[in-house]
């Protein structure tokens, strides 16, 4: 079952539709029900309704790791129920990056000068960090459809095409024995061509009955990236002016 045919070409950009900082989603006319299943197994694989519920905000501390550079960036990064977000970034070679969303403006901020992301990377930034975005399938697809046992790295995981309400078209692989998350793969249209760029998922810890990875490897092409957490905690946030855009 093909459902994004239902759809009937409809432009993906036609569902994000702003009201208040919010999107108005458009729903497929048919549901895939192998895709749903293996979704809603996800769910129940990292906690549960009941225990994802109570999470208000994520806040993580991590490392990422630029392979071929020898880089390493310190993150920390406070994701909203709201979907808002706020990330500071920082390494000797790049200086302190700050970037945040508030629901309406999503702005950055580097020792220089502050600025409004307002180009395509803006739906690619928003669809990356959406708060708890594969739990939360429901309120972040407009579009899903299972393609069968796929091979990756010698085993076999089930794959369901997605497509996002910012846009943006990803295959994501779950587990079939645990139905954890285990790979996503998206095609990035680059200047000179596209790339894939697949990114795994490992280290699953528990945190307040939810799991989440902890380790994170990215592959675009032949670059290379490694993000590590240190720590991944709830509900710490209470201040919301830290998503706000910041003055000069």
């Amino acid at each position: 079952m093909n459902v994004q045919s239902k759809l009937k070409g409809m432009a993906l950009a036609t569902v994000l539709l702003f009201s208040a900082g919010n999107y108005a989603i458009a729903q497929p006319s048919e549901v895939d029900k192998e895709a749903e299943k293996i979704l809603n197994h996800y769910v129940a694989a990292i906690g549960g309704e009941e225990a994802l519920s109570k999470i208000e905000n994520v806040v993580s501390i991590s490392e990422m790791i630029i392979v071929e550079a020898g880089i390493t960036i310190n993150r920390e990064m406070i994701q909203d129920k709201a979907n808002k977000l706020y990330i500071k970034a920082y390494s000797p070679q790049t200086a302190e990056l700050l970037r945040g969303y508030d629901g309406l403006t999503f702005w950055e901020k580097n020792k220089i000068s502050v600025r409004e992301i307002n180009d395509e990377s803006r739906l690619n930034y928003l669809n990356e960090f959406a708060f708890m975005r594969f739990a939360r399938w429901k309120e972040n697809l407009v579009d899903f459809e299972y393609k069968g046992l796929a091979l990756i790295d010698s085993s076999e995981f089930h794959s369901i095409d997605i497509s996002t309400i910012y846009g943006v078209k990803e295959t994501w692989y779950f587990s079939p024995t645990d139905y954890l998350l285990s790979y996503t793969k998206e095609q990035l249209e680059m200047t000179n061509g596209t790339i894939t760029v697949l990114t795994k998922f490992e280290d699953y810890r528990t945190v307040d009955g939810v799991k989440h990875s902890f380790t994170q490897s990215i592959k675009m092409g032949d670059r290379n990236r490694k993000i590590n957490h240190s720590s991944i905690l709830h509900n710490q946030v209470s201040d919301q002016k830290i998503f706000a855009k910041p003055s000069n």
